[in-house]
């Protein structure tokens, strides 16, 4: 049984982002399913924020990190191990906050953060 569509719960927002740079485990999806995706990322930015989220997939719940960039990197919270990467959509970085029932950030960083998500939205980067 993988994960269902409609599971989707943030359990929490950790107190610091997660160094997606010296995360060095990965599995092979993100190897090997991912490359095409890997080479549209120009630059993965800083870790602004990372939650720990039930998504009801076998191997247990998952840490999704959100750089400054809108990416969302997502890994195995037991391994650490790197499963795949995504380019955030507006709503997506929203819910994160939305799910916690915190209020969505109104700083520049996350500002940028959701115009970046648009543009990525726009050029279909989650489709590559």
């Amino acid at each position: 049984m993988g994960n269902s569509k409609n599971t989707f719960f943030v359990l929490e927002m950790m107190d610091e982002p997660v160094d997606i740079l010296n995360e060095t485990k990965k599995t092979e999806h993100i190897e090997n399913d991912r490359q095409n995706r890997i080479n549209e990322i120009e630059d993965i930015g800083k870790p602004v924020y990372s939650f720990v989220v039930e998504t009801g997939h076998r191997n247990g719940p998952e840490i999704h990190t959100l750089t400054d960039k809108s990416l969302i990197f997502i890994q195995n919270q037991n391994t650490r191990r790197l499963v795949t990467f995504l380019f955030a959509r507006p709503q997506q970085l929203k819910r994160y906050f939305e799910n916690l029932h915190i209020k969505t950030p109104n700083d520049q960083t996350f500002r940028n953060m959701i115009r970046t998500s648009f543009n990525n939205f726009q050029k279909g980067k989650n489709e590559i």
